[in-house]
């Protein structure tokens, strides 16, 4: 008989084990999922390893991650001496924690210490409450026995370390330890990894910043309008990926900035009050550097307005794509062309002008290009034929209709208004079928996102590559005249 119920009751324990087992590791966890996709601050790097920006998410939070592996060991062990000593030794639940609170708290009549290990901090992060009593308390209990069986402790101490908050918009010990020490994790001193594990404690009571010389850290903010283009573009890797290392070189957008500073201050007398400068390598299709507008922070003159995406009038440099054109259908560098009083046009006429109110006569096609004269141009483009512009791969810059095919030629003040514009960066993309190697890409942005596994920096690889598309090429490429300055000069 006794044999019988010990046979009984070890078939009951039986399967009210493999029964928890299945629900604790396979019982839907909506939360953790859901947490699991948590948007990350990126470090946006430029090619040189400089820090552009570290992003922040909403309402300014930083929260940065790292690698177990890339986390000092010392900093993951002056955490684990400060939140749960036998964290490596219990699965989840510390009974030899939960006695000595009782007991201490008991003796003193108040609570004086905490049992919560590390996996059930991690629970009551991924699944918070504003209440804590012995229901929350059972549930975070019961989470962290699911996040036992569902994850390794080298796991469950990576998600802990990267999401612990620190007060101050700073979640994680990466970003915490900027904010703090305006130090990298893995420039930490031991001394300052144990004052970092005391913060999520009290914050406000073991800030090290308190009757401290030192400041918090200043996060950079460098190419914003560049940073903003990369966040949203789609499947973008800002906000899901914790390194992007882009083609960008600081320096050479530092130059550029204040390039462009200079110049609007120098010519504010003639109501200049703003600008735009994008910056490519010819031979890579690169952006080296990308200023928006003069100054980012000037709402009076629209700062934070991209002028680099902005639709802006192409004016006078569409013109070498009309005589490149023109070099193909047979003109030559020598070819004279009218500048005298003419007008285009049939119900409505247009008398073009040049930029000095003056006539030439008789030019030759490479004197009407290095001067930018309206009228051989758009002479020419009547001989050539509007048709014969717009069907010869233009398509993705212009609309159809005469009326803007001419004026895209020449500075006229209607075609913003009439909404006939290009971009900075659509002109480049142009301005790339007259380079020398016909595979320019458009433009390359970024150059590797994470590290390989071994811990190596690949050699660089453009994550988001364009390359022009045959519908982009010349219809007769192969016979075109490649236009270079030298051959309208001989």
């Amino acid at each position: 008989m006794n044999k019988r119920k010990i046979l009984i009751l070890s078939a009951i324990f039986s399967i009210l084990f493999v029964f928890s087992f299945i629900v604790l590791r396979f019982s839907p966890y909506p939360e953790f999922s859901d947490f699991r996709k948590r948007p990350v601050s990126t470090r946006i790097y430029d090619s040189e390893g400089k820090l552009i920006q570290i992003t922040a998410l909403d309402e300014g939070l930083h929260h940065e991650f790292i690698p177990i592996d890339e986390i000092p060991a010392f900093v993951q062990e002056a955490f684990i001496k400060a939140e749960d000593r036998h964290f490596y030794s219990h699965h989840g639940i510390d009974f030899i924690s939960i006695f000595r609170a009782l007991f201490q708290n008991t003796s003193e009549g108040r609570t004086v210490s905490g049992a919560s290990t590390i996996s059930m901090q991690l629970a009551r992060i991924i699944r918070p409450s504003k209440k804590r009593n012995l229901a929350v308390k059972i549930r975070e209990s019961f989470d962290a026995l699911r996040l036992e069986l569902r994850l390794s402790k080298k796991e469950i101490l990576e998600l802990y370390l990267n999401n612990v908050p620190f007060g101050f918009n700073t979640e994680g010990a990466a970003s915490a330890a900027r904010y703090f020490f305006s130090k990298e994790l893995s420039a930490l001193s031991e001394e300052e990894a144990k004052l970092l594990s005391q913060i999520p404690r009290r914050p406000s009571l073991y800030n090290p910043l308190i009757n401290s010389s030192r400041k918090a850290y200043s996060y950079p903010f460098e190419m914003p309008h560049f940073v903003r283009y990369l966040s949203n573009l789609p499947d973008s890797p800002v906000g899901k990926q914790p390194d992007l290392h882009t083609s960008a070189v600081l320096k050479v957008q530092n130059a550029a900035e204040d390039l462009l500073r200079r110049s609007v201050e120098q010519y504010a007398a003639n109501r200049l009050t703003n600008g735009a400068i994008l910056v490519c390598d010819t031979q890579s299709g690169a952006i080296l550097a990308w200023v928006g507008s003069a100054d980012f922070f000037d709402d009076a003159h629209s700062g934070q307005v991209d002028g680099v995406l902005s639709l802006q009038q192409p004016g006078s440099s569409m013109k070498p794509f009309l005589y490149a054109l023109a070099l193909e259908k047979g003109f030559s560098p020598s070819s004279v062309l009218s500048d005298i009083p003419m007008e285009f046009g049939f119900e409505k006429l247009y008398a073009p002008q040049n930029f000095n109110n003056r006539f030439n006569g008789p030019v030759r096609l490479r004197v009407a290009l290095a001067s930018s004269l309206n009228v051989p141009a758009v002479f020419l483009l009547n001989e050539i034929g509007i048709e014969k512009l717009n069907n010869n791969s233009f398509t993705e810059f212009c609309h159809d209709g005469d009326t803007w095919l001419i004026y895209i030629i020449y500075d006229d003040k209607d075609i913003a208004a009439e909404g006939h514009c290009t971009m900075p960066r659509e002109l480049r993309n142009l301005i790339s079928y007259l380079n020398s190697e016909w595979n320019l890409p458009i433009c390359k942005m970024i150059s590797y996102w994470v590290k390989e596994k071994n811990g190596k920096m690949p050699k660089p690889r453009y994550g988001q590559r364009k390359w022009l598309d045959d519908d982009w090429r010349l219809n007769n490429r192969e016979d075109f005249v490649k236009l270079k300055m030298e051959s309208l000069t001989n």
